[in-house]
């Protein structure tokens, strides 16, 4: 191409861009920033731009007149002397800029150390050209002085249109060089071009300031010592830049190029685009041409030493330069730089840390042939960078079928805004060049076979792997996932091109037969490796999935834990603001708790402080007497005292009292009633009127103990200084009905237990029996009856002012009236506080543990709400969980919702009819039909892939399990009758399964054999226990000769025993500690209370349950998990996200306190002995069978799970006919 049709050229992108007449500022900047961007995706930047602009001596000429036209030489002292003195760079401060024309400076690519900078840099300049124009009062340019041409050496030299001092050398033009500031340079002079060009260069009209600044060039020559110093003081200077960037990697490699050839590398053009070096590379890639032995690790050292940390290269970023000057091959590196430049360092997919991996072996046993193909060379490095440059191109379209992740990531890199890209991993990188490595081995292996051109190779080969042929990628990446590629010919693609242009190759031609049988087989190896790929994809499929249930539990669970983390601290917050619990031994420490806390409420709260602290409260005191029996003396004189004081010195407060319900001494009530009158009225009370506690009925008819009726007194101060009409209770239903609304009686499974267990003493543990009965249980109203209580006193009570309501329990017991007073105190519009009293330290302690564990458990339920919490969701936000990871596309197979490997019966259908036709029916038949195999006689009868597909099936089977449905023809034979023989395929449905992968219920055995009377042998019995709580049949335990317990029926009809039954308890026995001054424990006679893990057996609420299952049960209520003694570790693994492990961090014996000696040595034992104490005449060795365990039984309390007792436990369900019996001894499950 002619120069002149070759600056033509350079003009074509121009047209349209001409304005029709004068132009204003605005216009014009539009129109040049048009330009811009069209230059950048043309020609890669303003100085590849310039180049093909001007390209030879006549455009240059030309081009010069037009400058000199454009700023006269006359119009400023420029400096047109050729030996100006340069300085240093430490004195710049200290000498005033010179003023350069603009027809000095040079195009050339050898005019700056530098490569071209990334096009979002050249825009930014470009902006602020067009917005104040060319500014270098305040940053002039640092120049280098230099004999750069643009003539051949065959030309003519340009003219000089100025001149220099007499006898001085004169500067020619388009010959200073750059230090720092050619981008600016270059981008002004592209500017100017384009104008021109595009005849929009009245600039006296469209942008004056900018033709002022051109006339006023700045500028500083630097005297260099050496293309090192240029190269590492501009870096210096980039750091300090706003809007260049600091040098990054790419740029670094490209300098280092250079200077290894002795000549400059030029970029070769891929379909991707112009050619682009950014920083480093370029930078290092010329510097190369100047100093051919250019240690790259030394220079980084240097430039290290000279730069703040902002301009140092270390880590993962030296070490990428380091691996690209010295393993990347050099068109590997120009398409890594050209998409850098493109779109800047920081939406490219190569990061730092993929571009410093040293892979260079495929890591695998497969042996030699893989050690070299799985090797990184220079070669395979440029096939890796190809592939990822052509994917990124815009007009690459990658395969939907590709399975490669790295070139579906950068795809969609592209199609992402740039904002939303990301860097591509190590791990990612290092994929990609393993594959490269296989693809530009097998090129080699191919050719060493057969004379192959490489033309045919890099088409069908090489260029379909870099443009994401599905087909190729397939073949590529199952062959390095499976390692089963011995040859090249087992590539399909490879092996087609081989015999296709093999014609030198004598070749053998067989029958039509033969050929059929060999396209079969082909067919048939094709659809088994297909398969063999599948499953190896559902394998990593499942282990994905396994691990992102288990970070979805676990981050689930940890939402939850918070949640209620943040709801405990509230509620603990709520019990020391608006409540007081005070413990007691003395009148005087009640009165004082009670004085403390209202006068410390009132002041915290402001209310009504210029009344006295009397007047502005009210008091309600609450006194449960339903049970004078559960009440010690003194602390019932406390009580007086303290209702005495709060009623004497407010006229606002008021008092409730239940009269005696129950007693345990027949005729006595009256008589306990009316020491109860007497007592009060001694203390200064009024007692003249009464109400009574209302229950609708009873929930338990054989509830004989709880009246419907509770009779109550209204206690007053004697001496009332308010007159009735005058009193804020005056209109209280309670006081005008004389009763309470109709309550709803506590159910006897709802009654409360104060339990108090401490796993630091065992003395302090859970008791055995049930203690609720008598007066415990009569006084336990409910809070039902309570919330009854507290509406009827005050609804419509007349308070003015800041005044607020306490309501005392000065018999707090289980908290019924405070579980009222939480329900119902947002009821009122005014303040409410609750105060509790109790003389008992087990009771205060359960209290505030039960309490503020039911009180947080009330807020995370929304069920009511305290000022400042929120508890927000009840689920964690689907934005913080990761996301499902998606099924693979897979080639033959359909997997279940398990990822169980599942042939379609099209496939089937399709493979059969092959094999029919090959002769490889059976064969066939069995690997594609597993749920109904034929016998191995048949299956051996196979002849040549009989083998084979066996090994297939066993490995599917014993890696995936069975089939776990049955086909619906299955289903149908299975339905046909009662009778009807399940098909030896049909797998019996799996346990049901939380999100924890806990099991909901437990596997039962079941035991089949048991004994007659005959075979037991009617002599030899020493004790027989009878099982008063086996509720089918009479049934009883027998004890022989030898120590062999047994369990007989004695009855007429079959009886069945579940699992879970207890055989036997050891009576009176308590925990205790073992260690240090206690001895150890006696593993024939005590139990140790040790748990191992999920699958550990124990009895909670009657029920034979896995720890796993009482404690996910628990979790659904309560996040937060404790087990006395024990500490619970969450350890998640395949499938169970929720499993955990249990170690023991105390040794706990559940010791008898007296018995254990076996029956043969107890003289004392008689013929029959109770159910509850004899598994005392045993050693406990002999309970611990196949049907039979020795089980704890466990509760929850508000700090933990607790023992309660250890009992001997069938852990089989067992059916036994009349006079049959079950040994405990033998082995009888199945």
């Amino acid at each position: 191409m002619s120069e002149s049709a070759a600056s033509e050229n350079t003009k074509s992108f121009l047209e349209g861009l001409e304005p029709a007449g004068d132009v204003l500022h605005d216009t014009w900047c539009e129109r040049m920033t048009e330009a811009m961007v069209q230059m950048n995706t043309r020609y890669g930047g303003p100085e590849s731009y310039l180049r093909a602009r001007f390209q030879g001596r006549a455009d240059y000429v030309e081009w010069l007149e037009y400058l000199v036209h454009l700023v006269p030489t006359d119009c400023n002292h420029f400096e047109f002397d050729a030996e100006t003195g340069g300085v240093s760079m430490d004195g710049l401060g200290q000498v005033v800029p010179k003023i350069f024309h603009l027809a000095c400076f040079s195009y050339a690519k050898e005019s700056s150390i530098k490569g071209p900078s990334e096009n979002d840099t050249v825009r930014l300049i470009f902006q602020e050209i067009l917005k104040d124009g060319f500014v270098t009062a305040g940053d002039p340019i640092l120049l280098l002085l230099s004999d750069l041409a643009v003539e051949s050496l065959d030309e003519e030299k340009l003219g000089i249109p100025w001149t220099a001092g007499v006898g001085r050398p004169i500067l020619r033009p388009f010959s200073v060089g750059y230090y720092k500031g050619k981008t600016r340079v270059m981008t002004l002079m592209a500017l100017l071009s384009m104008a021109r060009d595009s005849s929009m260069d009245n600039y006296h009209d469209v942008h004056p300031k900018l033709l002022e600044t051109l006339r006023c060039m700045h500028g500083h020559v630097i005297a260099a010592a050496s293309k090192r110093e240029q190269m590492l003081g501009n870096f210096k200077l980039s750091v300090r830049g706003s809007i260049r960037k600091a040098p990054n990697i790419m740029s670094l490699v490209s300098t280092a190029v250079s200077i290894h050839s002795c000549h400059t590398v030029c970029s070769v053009v891929c379909c991707c685009g112009p050619i682009m070096l950014s920083t480093w590379v370029t930078t290092i890639q010329k510097l190369r041409v100047h100093e051919p032995t250019l240690d790259v690790q030394e220079l980084i050292r240097e430039n290290n030493n000279r730069n703040s940390k902002a301009g140092q290269l270390l880590a993962s970023k030296a070490t990428a330069v380091k691996n690209i000057m010295e393993l990347f091959d050099p068109s590997a590196v120009d398409a890594i730089v050209d998409y850098t430049v493109e779109v800047g360092h920081e939406h490219t997919p190569w990061s730092d840390d993929s571009l410093s991996s040293k892979k260079t072996l495929f890591k695998s046993q497969a042996g030699p042939v893989w050690q070299a193909r799985g090797k990184v060379s220079k070669e395979s490095n440029r096939v890796m960078a190809t592939r990822k440059h052509v994917a990124e191109d815009k007009n690459f379209s990658l395969s939907p079928r590709a399975q490669c992740q790295v070139l579906r990531q950068i795809s969609l890199s592209r199609a992402l805004p740039e904002a939303l890209r990301r860097k591509m991993d190590r791990h990612q990188t290092e994929a990609i060049a393993e594959e490269a490595a296989f693809v530009t081995t097998i090129v080699r292996e191919v050719k060493a076979l057969l004379p192959i051109s490489d033309t045919l190779l890099q088409e069908e080969w090489t260029n379909k792997y870099i443009s994401g042929d599905s087909g190729v990628l397939l073949e590529v990446q199952s062959a390095i996932l499976q390692r089963g590629c011995a040859t090249c010919r087992d590539l399909g693609t490879i092996n087609a091109i081989m015999s296709h242009h093999a014609e030198n190759v004598p070749v053998v031609s067989g029958g039509p037969a033969t050929q059929m049988a060999q396209l079969e087989q082909e067919t048939f190896d094709l659809k088994l490796k297909q398969l063999q790929y599948d499953l190896q994809c559902l394998r990593v499929a499942k282990a994905k999935r396994a691990t992102w249930e288990s970070q979805v539990y676990h981050a689930k669970l940890e939402f939850r834990v918070a949640r209620y983390q943040e709801s405990a601290k509230h509620a603990k917050n709520f019990m020391d603001q608006c409540c007081s619990i005070i413990h007691y031994n003395k009148p005087e420490t009640l009165i004082h708790g009670m004085q403390n806390f209202q006068k410390h409420t009132l002041e915290k709260h402001a209310l009504d402080l210029n009344s006295s602290v009397h007047c502005c409260k009210a008091s309600t005191v609450f006194l449960n007497w339903s049970a004078p029996c559960t009440i010690k003396k003194g602390a019932r004189s406390a009580q007086i005292a303290a209702s005495q004081h709060v009623l004497a010195c407010s006229d606002k407060s008021i008092g409730l009292l239940l009269q005696p319900e129950f007693t345990y001494k027949k005729n006595q009530l009256w008589m306990l009633e009316n020491f109860a009158m007497k007592d009060l009225a001694a203390a200064g009370m009024s007692l003249d009127r009464s109400f009574i506690l209302m229950f609708k009925e009873k929930v338990d008819a054989r509830d004989n103990l709880r009246p419907l009726n509770y009779r109550g007194r209204i206690l007053e101060g004697a001496i009332s200084k308010v007159a009735a009409r005058d009193h804020v209770f005056k209109n209280s239903p309670i006081l005008r009905d004389g009763r309470t609304e109709v309550a709803t009686q506590v159910s006897a499974k709802d009654l409360l237990v104060i339990e108090t267990a401490d796993d630091t003493n065992p003395d302090n543990c859970l008791s055995e029996d049930d203690p609720i009965q008598g007066g415990k249980k009569v006084e336990q109203i409910g809070c039902n009856a309570c919330e009854k209580i507290l509406n009827g006193i005050l609804d419509g009570m007349q308070i003015t002012g800041r005044a607020s309501v306490f309501v005392i329990d000065l018999h707090m017991t289980v908290g019924n009236m405070f579980e009222a007073f939480v329900k119902l105190r947002s009821k009122f519009n005014f303040p409410i506080f609750y105060i509790g009293a109790t003389d008992d330290e087990e009771t205060l302690d359960w209290f505030k543990e039960h309490k503020t564990d039911w009180l947080a458990r009330l807020l995370l339920n929304k069920d009511i709400t305290i000022a400042g919490y929120s508890p927000g969701s009840d689920e964690i936000p689907a934005d913080l969980l990761e996301k499902e990871p998606e099924l693979p596309r897979l080639n033959l197979v359909t997997p279940t919702k398990e990822l169980y490997p599942k042939i379609p019966p099209s496939l089937v259908q399709d493979l059969v009819v092959h094999a029919v036709n090959s002769g490889m029916t059976l064969g066939l038949h069995i690997l594609l039909t597993p749920r109904c195999p034929p016998s191995r006689e048949e299956w051996s009868t196979h002849a040549v892939h009989g083998e084979q597909f066996r090994k297939f099936l066993d490995s599917i089977v014993e890696e995936f399990g069975a089939e776990p449905t049955a086909d619906e023809e299955a289903q149908k034979e299975d339905k046909t009758g009662a009778d009807a023989v399940p098909k030896a395929g049909a797998v019996a449905s799996k346990k049901r399964r939380t999100s924890s992968g806990l099991p909901t219920s437990n596997k039962r055995q079941k035991v089949e054999k048991s004994l007659s009377i005959e075979e037991l042998g009617k002599g030899s019995l020493l004790v027989e226990v009878p099982m008063v709580n086996c509720k089918s049949g009479s049934m009883s335990l027998h004890i022989k000769i030898g120590n062999k317990p047994y369990i007989f029926n004695n009855g007429t009809g079959d009886a069945s025993l579940k699992a879970g039954l207890i055989l036997a308890g050891y009576g009176k026995a308590k925990f205790r500690f073992a260690g240090g001054e206690s001895p150890e424990g006696d593993p024939e006679k005590e139990v140790q209370y040790k748990l191992t893990g999920p699958d550990d057996l124990v009895l909670h609420n009657g029920q034979l349950q896995t720890l796993g299952q009482v404690v996910d049960a628990q979790r659904s209520k309560v996040p937060v998990i404790k087990i006395a003694y024990h500490k619970l570790t969450d350890s998640p693994k395949d499938g169970v996200p929720g499993f955990f492990t249990v170690e023991n961090t105390q040794t706990v014996w559940y010791s008898p306190v007296s018995g254990g000696a076996p029956v043969s040595e107890a003289a004392e034992a008689k013929a029959t002995t109770a159910q509850t104490t004899a598994a005392r005449l045993l050693p406990n060795v002999h309970w611990v069978t196949d049907c039979s365990a020795i089980v704890f039984s466990v509760k929850w309390l508000a700090n933990g799970l607790f023992p309660v007792r250890a009992q001997p436990v069938l852990i089989a369900d067992c059916d036994l006919g009349p006079g049959r019996a079950l040994e405990l001894c033998q082995a009888t499950a199945k």
